[in-house]
């Protein structure tokens, strides 16, 4: 298996302390009576723990989930599918106290790219099952800290691009390389409480690496031999997208138990920043920046609820869905040295917004209550667009004009004959 999957350390064995009178017969030589004497019987008995195999690229865990669970592939070059499932649950909950661990983390990222100009990789995708087989009719997850559950996706940031000059003749920078995806990841949950007190009961977040930044170029003074003199930078690269998700809550509750301040369901999808335009820099011709890279877009999401599903956030969102673009590159910067032109690029695009889907069935019965926030919080934010380029020189110079900021995507709730119910205090946001 590509990359590494690994667990906490097996718990320290249960010690179970019994205590067991007998009679000691003492003959008269001894005493005339008869004594009781205690003795202590030590006895181990190990605790189950989740169990879990491998089959290629999938994980199967079943048993007593009692320990933090942490399964990661990083700076994957090879788009791989890996799988983690658990069923046949034979305990009902787990709470946990630690402070910086989410009891079960499954993360992923591509590798960054390597070498001038190199793309990032995609990050590979994820697919997460809790509960699947609903051995048990509803399993508890507690943190006192939170997330309960997160799942990371990272695309690998691409490479500047390499330089060229300074040096007579025309001279052009290299582009600088693609930002990988943000991958794509699956998640379904049956039949569980999800509480974080605080915290976010529930995270997923996917994000596209961003694009390299585009190379100089430097010419000193024109070749005689075949006229060539201006200087370009080079291109910058784009970001790479969020990524997409599909989550299906399927008889769930999520709350933040008695503090909130962070939204306690959150899915998060952000494009890559496009790369800079390189500097284009010369002597006493043209010295022209290079274009920037386009900000990557930020994904799409789709939800799907089944059954009963109860958010509840206590003076935070109930549950915010966010896909934002990634801004533009800022524009490569134009110089000359002495009296000939100097131009900035324009700035880059930004990225378009993702889209978001709400989906229920007749069956569904939906209450997201949030105490002094919003219920239900979606954004899709497009990207900016980058910065100008300066041009600076003795001669005419020209700065580059900002770049076009992207589109959002759409927003979708689809809820059919489903029961739905909305309630904030102190807040109009629904």
């Amino acid at each position: 298996m590509t990359g590494n999957a690994s667990t906490n350390p097996v718990p320290t064995a249960l010690t179970k302390v019994r205590y067991h009178t007998r009679l000691v017969g003492l003959t008269t030589r001894h005493c005339a009576s008869a004594l009781f004497a205690s003795m202590l019987v030590i006895t181990t008995t190990p605790t189950a723990e989740a169990s879990c195999t491998d089959s290629g690229l999938a994980r199967t865990c079943n048993g007593d989930l009692n320990s933090t669970q942490l399964f990661e592939h990083l700076n994957e070059q090879t788009v791989n599918t890996y799988t983690l499932i658990y069923e046949a649950l034979t305990n009902s909950s787990f709470t946990t106290n630690q402070s910086s661990n989410p009891i079960i983390h499954f993360l992923a990222s591509g590798a960054n790219g390597s070498g001038s100009g190199s793309s990032g990789h995609e990050s590979p995708t994820q697919k997460f099952t809790f509960n699947a087989d609903r051995t048990v009719d509803n399993f508890t997850l507690q943190s006192n800290h939170g997330p309960n559950i997160e799942i990371t996706q990272t695309g690998g940031s691409g490479t500047g691009g390499s330089e060229n000059g300074p040096g007579l003749g025309e001279r052009t920078g290299g582009n600088g390389g693609t930002g990988g995806g943000g991958g794509e990841t699956e998640i379904a949950i049956y039949n569980a409480t999800i509480t974080a007190n605080p915290g976010k009961a529930l995270l997923i977040t996917a994000s596209g690496g961003n694009g390299g930044h585009g190379g100089e170029g430097y010419s000193t003074g024109e070749d005689i031999l075949n006229g060539s003199k201006d200087a370009r930078g080079g291109t910058g690269g784009s970001g790479g997208g969020g990524g997409s998700s599909t989550l299906t809550l399927d008889s769930v509750s999520v709350t933040n138990g008695d503090n909130g301040d962070f939204p306690v369901l959150t899915l998060t999808h952000t494009g890559g920043k496009g790369g800079s335009g390189g500097l284009g820099k010369s002597a006493d011709y043209t010295g022209q920046g290079g274009s920037a890279g386009p900000g990557g877009s930020g994904g799409n999401v789709n939800v799907t609820l089944n059954e009963k599903v109860t958010i509840t956030g206590k003076n935070a969102t109930g549950f915010q869905i966010d896909a934002s673009g990634g801004n533009g590159g800022a524009g490569g910067e134009g110089e000359n040295t002495l009296t000939g032109t100097a131009r900035g690029s324009s700035g880059g695009t930004g990225g378009r917004g993702g889209n978001i889907t709400l989906s229920g069935s007749e069956n569904t019965d939906l209450t997201v209550t949030a105490n002094g926030s919003g219920a239900l919080v979606f954004h899709t934010f497009a990207g900016s667009g980058g910065t100008g380029g300066y041009a600076t020189g003795g001669g005419d110079s020209y700065g580059g004009d900002g770049g076009p900021g992207g589109t959002g995507g759409t927003i979708s709730v689809n809820m059919g004959a489903s029961i739905l119910n909305l309630s904030t205090t102190n807040d109009t946001a629904q």
